[in-house]
């Protein structure tokens, strides 16, 4: 079957056809979900991949499972499985290049909120008293691995707020691109709505995974080795195989049959099982010994609009608020009618939000009703039994727009805020936190400033009459220096230029 489904995936030159496609895609079904190791492809915050998760995990009950992330961070485990951990929250990972005051400095975020596939399996496995671990390169050793990949071009420094689990090689697939404009979908995010999020209640797991399998296996084939060699691909996948492998001889060691549960990218799930099921075992790349205190890792809190995609993070889905309600809706529902309800409930939310402006920016009643039904209509137009981000913002677009430009302008700004979501998570007092957070959280809550909103909020300061004032203002100041984003100086005197 191994070597069936690699034959398949040798070309990229097309798009196979309909029937090829569902012969591969019975051909990964069986060959990632048959065994003593399980594969099971995702995409970061994806509902689908987390509702069949949720479901595989609960019908195979495996003893141990393994999720994408740093092998450190298994550290993480117990905070994130605590009652007072509740998302979206991020592990922020951080690495200088040595003990120099003005070193070179670099980090990055692994986000998680209650939709995504790997913080669902962690419950999941908690649920069932599985073994939990996560199997991946660390961030630093995968910083220094490009940076000796790349030792004859031109470094490119610092790097601050990278993602851990950046899925640009699907998005930017040769594959995904043609497959994008055949279906005549707009982007990336619309071609994985239509066919993973609003088919996935009328897939069984098999059929899902095989599906998905197929579709990461054919964009991974648009991808040169080489490429795949000098941007880690292939040392992080090494890593994981590393962890299965020994996962497996620790199982039989023991005398125990039971299973292993391998939660990955799609992108690295179709690669996997031949690393782990090679002759030789995969060796991981060779690295120079790392100063620990030169890494760390921190658990802290993040927000839907840090979340969100359109805000440039890769690795995520555009509008979280939007996937959160899909979620939800498929937490709390059985009936397909009723998740469908749940959806459509956002834009009497959107209509709510208009109202209370101008009169000629208002969402009426009757628009409300007509952007429903466009809704149920697009849906069912695009053969999507439940439906998509794309089919709300299309119903909305065309049936409460207005004739002002100022309308469509407010408009728009309220989709958006609606779509991303507000919430922000919280973490675990034993989690402790980076001493800049901790430092910013105790002087914003000395001056009574908000941290737990990310609605925009206006104060005012009275420099020169209240002198409380002025440590606020030399705090709000600090924050905008370096370039935290939390609040912005709209008018006042300007100290530097003497306004």
């Amino acid at each position: 079957m191994a070597s069936a489904v690699r034959q398949q995936t040798s070309s990229s030159e097309s798009v196979p056809t309909r029937d090829e496609l569902l012969i591969r895609a019975r051909d990964w079904e069986s060959l990632l979900l048959e065994g003593p190791v399980t594969y099971f492809p995702i995409r970061h915050h994806s509902p689908a991949c987390s509702l069949h998760l949720e479901r595989w995990i609960d019908e195979v009950r495996p003893e141990t499972i393994i999720v994408e992330g740093p092998r450190s961070y298994d550290k993480w485990i117990a905070s994130l499985l605590s009652e007072e951990c509740a998302g979206p929250v991020a592990i922020l990972a951080t690495y200088r290049e040595s003990d120099e005051l003005m070193a070179t400095r670099h980090s990055a975020f692994f986000p998680l909120c209650d939709y995504s596939p790997e913080w669902v399996a962690i419950r999941q496995g908690k649920s069932i008293g599985a073994r939990l671990r996560f199997a991946d390169m660390e961030f630093a050793d995968k910083v220094r691995f490009q940076q000796h990949a790349r030792a004859e071009e031109e470094q490119p420094g610092t790097t601050l707020g990278l993602l851990l689990g950046d899925e640009s090689h699907l998005r930017y697939s040769q594959f995904i691109n043609e497959l994008v404009r055949r279906m005549g979908c707009r982007d990336f995010d619309e071609l994985w709505d239509h066919l993973f999020e609003s088919r996935a209640e009328e897939m069984t797991t098999g059929e899902f995974v095989g599906t998905l399998a197929t579709y990461c296996d054919l964009s991974r084939a648009s991808h040169e080795p080489e490429q795949l060699e000098s941007d880690a691909t292939h040392a992080r996948e090494a890593i994981m195989a590393e962890v299965i492998q020994g996962e497996l001889k620790r199982l039989k060691s023991k005398g125990r049959r039971g299973s292993i549960l391998v939660v990955t990218g799609g992108f690295h799930t179709v690669a996997l099982p031949f690393l782990v099921n090679a002759k030789q075992a995969a060796i991981p790349a060779e690295l120079p010994e790392l100063d620990p205190n030169l890494t760390g890792s921190w658990l802290i809190r993040y927000s839907y609009d840090q979340l969100d995609a359109l805000a440039g993070y890769r690795s995520g889905m555009p509008n979280p608020g939007f996937y959160d309600a899909l979620w939800q809706a498929g937490r709390e529902f059985t009936s397909i009618a009723e998740k469908r309800s749940a959806i459509a409930r956002l834009i009497t939310t959107i209509a709510r939000q208009t109202r209370g402006q101008t009169i000629a920016h208002e969402a009426s009643v009757s628009d409300s009703i007509a952007a429903v039904q466009m809704l149920q209509q697009l849906a069912a137009l695009r053969n999507h039994a439940i439906p998509t981000r794309n089919d709300l913002l299309d119903a909305v677009t065309s049936c409460m727009s207005k004739e002002s430009s100022a309308g469509n302008d407010l408009l728009a700004s309220i989709v958006k805020r609606v779509l991303a979501g507000d919430r922000i998570g919280s973490i675990p007092s034993s989690a402790g936190q980076p001493p800049i957070i901790d430092d910013f959280h105790r002087q914003a809550t000395r001056f009574r400033l908000p941290v737990d909103t990310i609605e925009r909020r206006k104060a005012t300061l009275e420099l020169y009459r209240k002198r409380e004032h002025r440590p606020v203002s030399f705090f709000l100041h600090q924050l905008e220096l370096l370039e935290v984003s939390y609040a912005t100086c709209v008018d006042g005197p300007d100290f530097i230029n003497g306004h």
